[in-house]
C-alpha cells in the first residue's frame, strides 16, 4: 500500500475535447520542423522532444492576472526563453508510442496538401528505445507532472547517461534538486529516486545528481546490483505564470459519515453542475449563489449537487454533517429571500452595513445564515438568519483581517444531539444575545458565539465575545462534557475573563490570539491571551480524547516554544497545547519556513485519537499578508509533492505531542501563483484524511490543478477559476516485509525483515500453518517448496486501517540428491578468496558467470548433462560436459574469467590438465576455511561457487 491515498476532483467544466489531467505528447507526422519528434504543451509554453534531447520554449503568452478576481491586464509584449538539453554521446533511438488518445487532430499548416496531416493521435507515454546501449528513457505524465525514467538493463552503464544544458540563466544543485533557472521561471528536477525489483520486491537504490559545469549525470554512492534492471525516476516540474478571471471559487469542505467529500463555494452564473432532484437546480439571479456538491467515494461522480441562494450574495464559511448525515452550512448572505424555511428562529434578513469583500458585492449589508440540508441534498430541513442592524458574519476590515479570505471565516459544529454551535463576527449593537456572559458590543467589531437546536428554530444561547477593540471569531469546538471552546484574534487590551490563566494581559503588537472557554451548563467564561509583542492570531481549535486543548495559529513574533518538541525556529505558525482549565501550557511549538513572519493561512486542523496533529494551510502571492509563502517549508522524503512555487497548500502530520514531523507535502500546481481559498474552513476526519476545497486554476486560458484519472470533472471551465476539492489520506499504516534472500535452504531459517511504518501490532502468517506476532520473526520451514507469507500490520489504539503485505519464500534442500534435478541455488557462507562465479540452469545449458559483492557458496547437482555449450558476451559460460572442468571452475580464481567469455572455453579445454595439476590442487589446499562442495550425480560431477 502507498503511504498516502488521494482523490482530486476538479469542479465543473465540460468544455474541451480531452481531460487536462493527461499530459499529451503530440507526434510530428511531418507538420513541424524535422528536428521535432513530439511536442508537449506545458503551462509556460512548449516542450519539444527531440531524438537527442529536449527543448523548452517558455513564453509570457498567457495573461498575468490581478487576483481581485476582477480584471486582467494583458502583457505589453510576448517574451520567450529557450533552454536546450542534449543527451551526450547518445545513439539514435527509436520511439515506442503508448496509450493513444481517443481524439485525433488535423494539421493544415500550409497551402500544400502534400504537407497536410490528418487523424493524428496523441500519446500519454513515449519510450526512447536504446538511447544508449541497454538504456531506455521513458517519458510520461502523472498528476500534471512530466516525468522521465531512465531504465538501465543488466549490463548497461548508468554513467553513460549524461545531459548537457544550455540557454539557462543558472544551473545549480540545491538540497539534492537540480534547478534550471530562466527569466520566465524554473525547471526543477526533483531528487532522483532509483530502484530495482529483485525477487518481486521493489528495493530503493541511493541515487544522486552529479553536476560538472553544465553536464548532469547520476551517481550511486552505495552501488547497486548490476545483475538486475535499474530504474532512475526523477520528476520534472515547471514554475510559470498565471492569469484569469473567476466563475466558481472554493471555500469549504467536509466529509460525510461515509467518508464522501462535500465541497462548498460560490458561483457567479448558471453553469454550475446540478443533480436531478437537488434542492435548487437553477441560479437565483443575485451576484453569487452557493454551490454545494457531494462526491462519491472515489470522486468519479456526484451524489448530489445544488445551488442555494437568493437575490443577493451569499458565501459559505463552514460546513459539517451530523450523525444523520444532514449537512449544516454557515455563512453570510445579503439576500432577502434566502431559503431559510418556515420555522426559522429569525426569518428575515436585518441587513445593515455593507462592503465589497474579495470582489463579492455585499453593499446591501449581510446577516449570518445557517442552513440544514438533507443527506440526499433534496430537502431543506431548517434554516435561519442571525444578525442585528449592522454587518454580521463578515469581518470587513481592521488588523484582525490579516490574510486574504479572513473576512469570510467562522465555523459551525454540532454535538451528539445535533445542537448547532457557530463562531462568527458582528458589528451590530443589537445582535440577539440569550444568556450570554456579555450582552453588549465592546468595540466596532466583536466575535460572537451561538448555540441553536437541531432544526434552527430556537436560539438556545448566544454571546458577544470581545473587549473595546476588534475581534474575529474563527473557530469553535464542543467538548464531551458540553463545554464550548472558541478562538480568534483581538486588538482589545481588556479582553474579558483572562485573570489567572496562561496570559492574563495583552501581549503587545497589532493583534493577539485568544482562547475562551464557556463552561457548561451555565456557560460562564474563562479566557487567555495567546501571542507575542508582534502580530498573532488563533485560527483553529481542537481537543484530544483527554480534553486537552490545542490551538493552531499564526505569529510574526517569537512565539513561546515550551517542551521538547519539533520546532522550525523563527517560523510563523504555532501549535499550543493547553490544559482544559486554560491555566497551564502543556507545550507549544512553531513550524514553517523560518522567515520571521506568519507564512501560511491556516485552513484545517485535527488532533486525532492517537494524539497525532494534522494541519493544512496555504500561502503565496494571492495572500496580501506580507511574507506569505509555502517556500522553505519542510517536506518528508515520501511527500506526494516536494516542490512548490511558494503559492500552494501545505499539509503536515506531527507525532503525538508534536515530538516529530511524521509526514509533510505540498499540494497544488507547482507552476502556479494562484492556489488558494477565498475564506472558509476545511476539515480532517478523525482517521486523518483531509477534505479540502480550493479556488484553483485561475488562468485566463488553460490553468491546471492536479487531478486523478476518472474523476467527475478532470478539467476546469474556460478562462475562469474553478473550485477544486481533494481528499488525501495522511494517516496510513504501511506494511513492508522482506527476507534479505530470494531462496533459503533447509535447515537454515528465514529471517524476516519488517520495514513497516506507523503500526505497533504484527501478525505473520507463514503459509505452513504457523504464525507469529513478533516484529521480525525467524521461522524454520521443514519441507521444501514455495510459501506465501502474509504480514498484517495494525495499531493497538485502532486509529488506522490495518495494512497487509505479501511475499513468496522459496525453501530448498541444501544438498542435491542423486537422480534428482535441483535448479535452486542454496546460499551459505564462503571465504573471501572463493572464485567469483554463479550458476544457473534452464534445461538446455549450464551457465557460470561472475556475481560481484556476494558471499555465497553454491552447490548444484543435475541428473543429465546439457546437450550444448552456450556463450555470449554478457557472462562467462562453462560446459558441464567435463567433470574435471567443473572442478576447475570451483577452484580457479577469476583470472581465467578476465580472458573473456569467447575464448574461455578454449582456454579451459586446452589448458585443463596443466591447470589442474599446477593450480587447482594448490587452491584446494588453500581453502582451509571452507572448501568447495563437490557433489556427484549419475555420470556427472558439478560444482560452482560465488563470492
Amino acid at each position: 500500500m502507498n503511504k498516502v491515498g488521494l482523490i482530486f476532483i476538479l469542479f465543473l467544466s465540460f468544455s474541451g475535447i480531452y481531460a487536462q489531467d493527461e499530459i499529451w505528447m503530440r507526434p510530428n507526422r511531418g507538420q513541424w520542423h524535422e528536428n521535432i519528434s513530439y511536442k508537449i504543451g506545458i503551462p509556460a509554453g512548449q516542450l519539444y522532444i527531440e531524438k537527442q534531447g529536449f527543448t523548452y520554449d517558455f513564453s509570457t503568452i498567457r495573461e498575468h492576472y490581478d487576483h481581485g478576481h476582477g480584471h486582467v491586464d494583458a502583457p505589453e509584449s510576448i517574451h520567450h526563453h529557450i533552454v536546450k538539453t542534449t543527451f551526450i554521446g547518445a545513439q539514435t533511438p527509436t520511439f515506442e508510442e503508448l496509450n493513444p488518445s481517443s481524439f485525433y487532430e488535423n494539421y493544415f499548416l500550409t497551402n500544400d496538401p502534400n504537407q497536410w496531416v490528418a487523424n493524428s493521435r496523441a500519446f500519454t507515454e513515449i519510450v526512447y528505445q536504446n538511447l544508449y546501449p541497454k538504456i531506455n528513457l521513458r517519458l510520461y505524465g502523472t498528476h500534471q507532472t512530466l516525468k522521465y525514467d531512465v531504465i538501465i538493463a543488466p549490463g548497461g552503464d548508468p554513467s553513460a547517461f549524461k545531459v548537457a544544458y544550455e540557454g539557462q540563466d543558472k544551473l545549480e544543485l540545491i538540497e539534492g534538486e537540480l534547478m534550471v533557472s530562466t527569466s520566465l521561471g524554473t525547471i526543477t528536477e526533483s531528487k532522483p529516486i532509483a530502484y530495482q525489483i529483485i525477487s518481486g520486491i521493489k528495493r530503493k537504490v541511493k541515487c544522486e545528481y552529479n553536476l560538472v559545469g553544465n553536464e548532469m549525470s547520476f551517481t550511486f554512492p552505495d552501488g547497486y546490483n548490476e545483475a538486475y534492471e535499474l530504474v532512475i525516476d526523477p520528476e520534472l516540474k515547471f514554475s510559470t505564470f498565471t492569469g484569469s478571471t473567476s466563475d466558481n471559487w472554493g471555500m469549504t469542505a467536509c466529509p460525510d459519515i461515509d467518508g464522501n467529500l462535500i465541497g462548498g463555494g460560490i458561483v457567479f452564473g448558471s453553469g454550475y453542475p446540478t443533480s436531478p432532484g437537488a434542492v435548487d437546480v437553477s441560479f437565483n439571479g443575485g451576484a453569487v449563489d452557493l454551490g454545494i456538491t457531494k462526491f462519491n467515494a472515489d470522486g468519479s461522480d456526484i451524489i448530489y449537487s445544488t445551488f442555494i441562494g437568493g437575490n443577493g450574495s451569499e458565501t459559505p464559511h463552514s460546513i459539517i454533517v451530523n450523525d444523520a448525515n444532514d449537512l449544516y452550512i454557515m455563512g453570510a448572505t445579503s439576500s432577502t429571500n434566502f431559503p431559510v424555511g418556515g420555522s426559522a428562529y429569525q426569518p428575515e434578513n436585518n441587513l445593515g452595513g455593507g462592503a465589497i469583500i474579495d470582489g463579492i458585492n455585499f453593499m446591501a449589508g449581510a446577516d449570518i445564515f445557517i442552513l440544514k440540508l438533507s443527506a440526499a441534498g433534496n430537502v431543506i430541513l431548517g434554516g435561519t438568519y442571525l444578525g442585528g442592524s449592522g454587518f454580521d458574519g463578515i469581518s470587513e476590515d481592521g488588523d484582525v483581517v490579516h490574510n486574504y479570505g479572513d473576512q469570510l471565516r467562522g465555523e459551525v459544529v454540532v454535538d451528539d444531539a445535533s445542537n448547532v454551535y457557530i463562531a462568527s463576527t458582528t458589528t451590530s449593537f443589537d445582535f440577539p444575545v440569550i444568556g450570554g456572559f456579555d450582552g453588549t458590543i465592546g468595540g466596532s467589531k466583536d466575535a460572537i458565539a451561538a448555540k441553536f437546536n437541531s432544526n434552527l428554530s430556537s436560539l438556545l444561547w448566544s454571546s458577544y465575545v470581545g473587549g473595546s477593540g476588534d475581534e474575529s471569531g474563527n473557530s469553535i469546538k464542543v467538548s464531551a462534557t458540553g463545554d464550548i471552546f472558541m478562538v480568534g484574534g483581538t486588538t482589545s487590551t481588556n479582553f474579558p475573563n483572562t485573570t489567572g490563566n496562561i496570559h492574563p494581559a495583552y501581549m503587545g503588537g497589532t493583534v493577539d490570539g485568544y482562547l475562551i472557554k464557556f463552561i457548561a451548563p451555565a456557560y460562564t467564561a474563562e479566557a487567555t491571551y495567546l501571542g507575542t509583542n508582534d502580530y498573532d492570531q488563533a485560527y483553529l481549535v481542537d481537543l484530544d480524547i483527554d480534553n486537552f486543548v490545542y490551538v493552531y495559529g499564526q505569529s510574526s513574533g517569537a512565539y513561546q516554544t515550551d517542551g521538547p518538541n519539533y520546532i522550525n525556529p523563527n517560523s510563523g505558525q504555532f501549535i499550543h497545547k493547553i490544559s482544559n482549565d486554560l491555566g497551564t501550557t502543556e507545550w507549544s511549538s512553531v513550524f514553517g519556513a523560518g522567515s520571521g513572519v506568519a507564512e501560511i493561512s491556516p485552513t484545517a486542523f485535527l488532533v486525532s485519537d492517537c494524539y497525532e496533529i494534522y494541519i493544512a494551510g496555504w500561502g503565496g502571492e494571492t495572500n496580501f499578508a506580507v511574507g506569505s509563502t509555502t517556500s522553505g517549508f519542510p517536506t518528508t522524503p515520501d511527500a506526494y509533492q516536494n516542490v512548490t512555487s511558494g503559492n500552494n497548500f501545505y499539509l503536515a502530520v506531527f507525532t503525538a505531542d508534536m515530538a516529530g514531523l511524521k509526514y509533510a507535502t505540498f499540494m497544488g500546481d507547482p507552476s502556479s501563483d494562484g492556489d488558494h481559498v477565498d475564506g472558509g474552513t476545511s476539515r480532517f476526519d478523525k482517521s486523518g484524511t483531509i477534505y479540502h476545497a480550493v479556488c484553483a486554476a485561475c488562468y485566463s486560458s488553460g490553468g491546471v490543478f492536479p487531478t486523478t484519472p476518472g474523476v467527475f470533472s478532470p478539467e476546469k471551465g474556460p478562462t475562469n477559476c474553478n473550485m477544486a476539492v481533494f481528499q488525501f489520506e495522511l494517516a496510513k499504516i504501511e506494511a513492508v516485509l522482506s527476507t534479505g534472500a530470494p531462496v533459503i535452504c533447509i535447515p537454515d531459517p528465514v529471517i524476516f525483515e519488517n520495514s513497516s511504518l506507523y503500526g505497533d501490532e504484527y501478525l505473520w502468517i507463514f503459509g505452513d500453518g504457523e504464525t507469529s506476532t513478533e516484529f521480525e520473526p525467524t521461522h524454520f520451514y521443514e519441507e521444501p517448496g514455495v510459501y506465501n507469507v502474509m504480514l498484517i500490520v495494525s495499531d493497538a489504539a485502532g486509529c488506522y486501517t490495518p495494512d497487509t503485505a505479501f511475499i513468496e519464500v522459496t525453501i530448498a534442500l541444501f544438498e542435491g540428491e542423486a537422480g534428482t534435478l535441483s535448479d535452486t541455488i542454496c546460499p551459505g557462507t564462503s571465504a573471501v578468496d572463493i572464485p567469483k562465479y554463479y550458476a544457473n540452469w534452464d534445461e538446455e545449458f549450464w551457465v557460470v558467470a561472475p556475481t560481484p559483492d556476494r558471499t555465497y557458496d553454491i552447490t548444484l547437482a543435475y541428473d543429465k548433462e546439457p546437450p550444448t555449450i552456450t556463450t555470449d558476451t554478457s557472462g562467462t559460460y562453462l560446459s558441464n560436459k567435463y567433470s574435471d572442468l567443473l572442478l576447475y571452475a570451483c577452484l580457479v580464481n577469476a583470472y581465467g574469467y578476465l580472458k573473456g567469455p569467447q575464448d574461455m572455453l578454449q582456454y579451459y579445454q586446452g589448458e585443463y590438465s596443466q591447470a589442474l595439476e599446477t593450480y587447482a590442487l594448490e587452491q584446494i589446499g588453500n581453502r582451509s576455511i571452507r572448501p568447495p562442495r563437490i557433489l556427484y550425480s549419475p555420470g556427472l560431477m558439478t560444482c560452482a561457487t560465488w563470492l
